[in-house]
């Protein structure tokens, strides 16, 4: 608690500012969620340009072929959700949903097996 206590004012000012993000996203929908898939969409082609790298690097390692595809996948799924940003937003919501829907379903069954 010492910890915390030292950085009392650096807390009460990260608290405010992600309660006022908070509401800035609720105010404004259209613009977070197009920033949040900006935002996916550029950490998939940095992810992607540096395993593409890595692979590169240790071409002689196996899982040469399949790291470089993953790698390539990257980068090409970054560069359609910058290009196509409202295709992408549909996207995500739908890959969000089945995963929802996934998640759910595997925990009613694990749910029913732990009777």
């Amino acid at each position: 608690m010492e910890g915390f206590q030292n950085h009392r004012y650096l807390l009460l000012f990260e608290g405010i500012i992600f309660t006022l993000l908070g509401f800035i996203a609720i105010a404004l929908p259209g613009i977070s969620t197009l920033s949040a898939e900006l935002f996916i969409g550029w950490l998939l082609i940095f992810g992607g340009a540096i395993q593409l790298y890595r692979t590169l690097k240790a071409r002689h390692a196996p899982g040469f072929i399949g790291s470089l595809l993953s790698s390539i996948l990257y980068l090409v799924f970054g560069v359609l959700l910058i290009a196509f940003p409202i295709a992408g937003i549909f996207s995500l919501t739908i890959l969000l949903t089945l995963f929802f829907i996934a998640e759910g379903i595997a925990k009613i069954i694990l749910g029913f097996q732990l009777r």
